[in-house]
């Protein structure tokens, strides 16, 4: 737009027929329309961002660089960079180009008055951009959504969630109103995450043939809503006994929604007879199992379609066991497989698990530690060796080890601070004698200094394996012998390590640095921290956006499923909610006023490459 590109066209279907609409904020009076009503079939996402940037919407925030003519999404960088100008306050703000100019000229008095003159004046034309509307009219809704389907579903403008969403909606009417009320039903619960794809997907693994999205286009409408209560009845089972029976109080700690729409298939399906213990053993250990060997971290579709046949087909939980290669197999959790797995790790779940089996107390109140309290009562996760006094002798993936974290309320994190465990530790024992072994924290003294932080890591290792894997029997099912061969990691002993170089004191004048290490082989290459920044922000804008990594360009088109970006031996994935999480940890936690690696970067990768999630990086 401000190039004066052609940027697509919108197309409305005018109909007077009654259409299913999302419930709105504010609900008005139902009287009918005095002109016949226009809905949007195509253009949805190019009016929704630009109606966010004019309406200053946080999550569309857009601001403008004078110097680089680059947009991008704000962030803390460019809030400190004074050539980045809100593109809102051009557009709405009151300030004429003269004021906005003699400001920013103050500021950047290298950039003359003429040439920010005409820049801003480009944006602020944005404001007469001609869009190309085509009205259809007179024509049913199946036909109309039809429409929609085709036009969106060239390119990449809309997720094939929300296409599935749009063809059950026009072949169902009134269903969105009903995943309203379920998202609703389990917020409440603590299930967040229990959203408009979660719910569709879960839908379509029971009510379609094939069970993919794209089978809602021939699902008959009365096997949508027995599809619909399958779903109901078996999230409703599903949610109990991950709270009643696997002590996970809320959709935060899990590492995967997608691995619950499986367990949710096989519930809906299932009879009303009474579940017996090796039933509900079997079903929470295959979920553990999909979450450790990350079953879910790459094709979602394919492998969701997998497991909901091997179900439907009658092959049952002994189908799903053997799609994710753990029948027969006993699972078990190594000190090995614990190296640089950190707070974004399936073992993050595990941990908290096994501590709440060994009801660990909270280090202050000395209650039962459980996530979602208030106020003080919140459970975090402490340091156990605080940063502080580490930062200057370890790696950030070894501080931020998931050996060295402990559950404990926000009160105890503040009070312990960036106190030695050789100082707090005497303290807690004082208060509670079993305060350190309920947490899985070796108890021996030698251990608590910086000096020896090493080998405190390697014990504490030890013990949350040994925990770990006593949680994994507890739900081993009678048919999986103790001594069955254990199921392997395929990520164990790879790690990879991302982090933020600079050696100013802006984090995007520098580096980010990934190092990936697979069967004892190291691998490292670098990108502008700018350049990485600007990569996640178009894909954040709904631009199909690439990046170069050891010469490789790596292209990835606007709202893909999920972001791969290939990392020597690994092919590292997430969503992109995953990696803005990580960027943004890294972003906070680089190291800035240092010195850019001096070392060369290692050659292009060649060689076979491991699915790896961006959430198990440090």
């Amino acid at each position: 737009m401000y190039r004066g590109y052609p940027s697509g066209s919108i197309l409305l279907w005018e109909t007077e027929a009654a259409v299913d609409e999302r419930a709105a904020a504010i609900q008005g009076p139902n009287a009918e329309p005095m002109v016949k009503p226009q809905y949007l079939l195509d253009g949805q996402q190019r009016l929704t961002s630009l109606h966010r940037v004019y309406a200053n919407h946080e999550s569309a925030r857009v601001v403008f660089n004078v110097e680089t003519e680059r947009f991008q999404i704000e962030s803390a960088a460019t809030k400190k960079d004074p050539r980045w100008l809100s593109v809102h306050d051009v557009l709405k703000g009151a300030d004429g180009v003269y004021a906005l100019v003699t400001k920013l000229h103050e500021r950047l008095p290298d950039l003359s008055p003429d040439l920010l003159s005409k820049r801003i004046e480009r944006v602020r034309k944005i404001n007469d951009y001609p869009y190309h509307v085509e009205i259809v009219e007179n024509l049913e809704y199946e036909q109309v959504t039809d429409i929609f389907v085709r036009v969106n579903s060239k390119g990449t403008s809309l997720k094939a969630v929300d296409l599935a969403l749009a063809t059950l909606s026009a072949r169902w009417p009134g269903v969105i109103r009903l995943l309203e009320e379920e998202m609703d039903r389990w917020k409440g619960e603590r299930y967040r995450h229990v959203d408009f794809p979660f719910l569709t997907r879960s839908l379509a693994a029971i009510a379609n043939d094939p069970p993919t999205l794209k089978g809602f286009t021939g699902t008959p409408v009365e096997a949508l809503k027995e599809g619909w209560d399958r779903t109901r009845k078996g999230l409703e089972h599903a949610i109990t006994l991950l709270k009643q029976n696997a002590d996970i109080p809320t959709s935060d700690l899990l590492p995967s929604m997608n691995a619950l729409v499986p367990l949710v298939t096989y519930l809906g399906y299932r009879g009303d007879d009474p579940m017996g213990a090796d039933e509900t053993s079997s079903l929470l250990y295959w979920l553990l199992g999909a979450f450790l060997l990350q079953r879910f971290s790459g094709s979602i579709e394919t492998v969701i379609a997998q497991d909901a046949s091997a179900i439907r087909s009658g092959a049952g939980i002994e189908g799903l066991q053997k799609n994710l290669g753990i029948f027969g197999v006993r699972l078990a959790v190594t000190e090995e497989q614990l190296v640089g797995r950190g707070a974004t790790s399936p073992y993050f779940l595990l941990s908290y698990v096994a501590a709440r089996r060994a009801k660990a107390k909270d280090w202050w109140y000395g209650t039962e530690i459980t996530v979602g309290g208030k106020g003080g009562f919140s459970i975090e996760y402490h340091h156990v060796h605080p940063r502080a006094t580490l930062s200057k002798d370890y790696a950030k993936a070894e501080i931020n080890d998931l050996a060295n974290l402990a559950f404990v309320s926000a009160k105890a994190n503040r009070k312990i601070s960036d106190r030695s465990p050789a100082d707090y530790f005497p303290e807690l024992l004082a208060a509670e004698p079993q305060a350190l072994e309920s947490h899985l924290v070796p108890e021996a003294e030698e251990l608590r200094t910086a000096n020896r932080f090493r080998d405190f890591l390697t014990a504490r290792r030890r013990l949350l394996a040994h925990a770990m894997t006593d949680v994994l029997d507890h739900w081993r099912p009678a048919s999986t012998d103790a001594a069955a061969p254990a199921a392997t990691d395929p990520t164990s002993g790879d790690a990879l390590s991302i982090s933020v170089v600079s050696e100013t004191y802006d984090p995007l004048d520098g580096i980010v640095l990934f190092e990936a290490t697979k069967d004892g082989v190291q691998w490292s290459a670098s990108v502008s921290a700018a350049e990485f920044d600007r990569f996640l922000s178009d894909l954040a804008s709904g631009l199909a956006s690439d990046i170069v990594i050891a010469g490789e360009r790596i292209p990835v088109e606007a709202d893909a499923p999920a972001v791969q970006i290939p990392v020597g031996p690994l092919l590292v994935t997430g969503s992109l909610d995953d990696w803005q999480k990580v960027w943004e940890r890294e972003y906070e936690e680089g190291t800035i006023g240092g010195k850019l690696p001096t070392g060369p970067e290692s050659q292009p990768w060649t060689g076979d490459r491991i699915v790896f999630s961006v959430l198990v990086s440090e």
